[in-house]
């Protein structure tokens, strides 16, 4: 039983850059998730789902630099398995708002399509920012223009890697905006809107 992590920041974080941590979690209890960092960046809460598992976002826009000494605190409930990841955005002015989706009561064990819509007014220039966890495995595949963020583990060899995180960007407000790839249920997903353009770096 597992309750919190520790991150080393690998890359240096540049003043006001956006922040978005996701934090998947499996038989875990109900209580509070927190985010802090050395630089004392102050981590909101973006996005929650509690259902077969917690998945949650928090963000920080406009954040203070970190550097390579600095270290991202993540604690939860105990939690039988956890996977975290930090992803890095440039030019972000605002977040939200979000969605959360999941397969409903499936039985299905095997990996099927994914076609999320509902999301917030697709606007030229906005970026959409989903993380999908499913535990099960193999890790969820999300079908062009949406992009995976690179990956960056802090553990050299990592395990069972099933959270999976990617973005897109608009360019005109008649794209579609649902979210189309395949995953193995029971997954969990949320979508942000972030808006601007950016470019993404990630660490796990």
């Amino acid at each position: 039983m597992i309750t919190g992590a520790d991150l080393q920041v690998l890359h240096a974080v540049t003043r006001g850059q956006t922040l978005i941590v996701t934090i998947a979690l499996t038989g875990a209890g109900s209580g509070a998730v927190t985010v802090t960092d050395t630089a004392g960046n102050r981590y909101r809460p973006a996005g929650q789902i509690n259902d077969r598992g917690r998945l949650l976002l928090f963000a920080v826009i406009g954040a203070k630099p970190l550097d390579t000494l600095d270290q991202i605190t993540i604690r939860w409930p105990k939690a039988t398995v956890a996977t975290t990841e930090v992803d890095a955005f440039r030019k972000i002015t605002a977040a939200g708002p979000w969605i959360a989706a999941e397969p409903g009561n499936s039985t299905n064990t095997s990996s099927e399509s994914i076609n999320m819509g509902d999301l917030p007014l697709c606007t030229e220039g906005d970026l959409f920012f989903t993380a999908m966890n499913a535990p099960n495995g193999p890790a969820p595949q999300f079908d062009p223009p949406w992009q995976e963020t690179p990956w960056q583990p802090v553990d050299p060899s990592p395990r069972n890697a099933t959270l999976t995180t990617a973005y897109r960007s608009i360019a005109s407000t008649e794209n579609d905006c649902m979210v189309h790839g395949t995953a193995t249920p029971p997954w969990l997903s949320i979508t942000l809107r972030l808006h601007t353009q950016a470019r993404p770096g990630s660490t796990h």
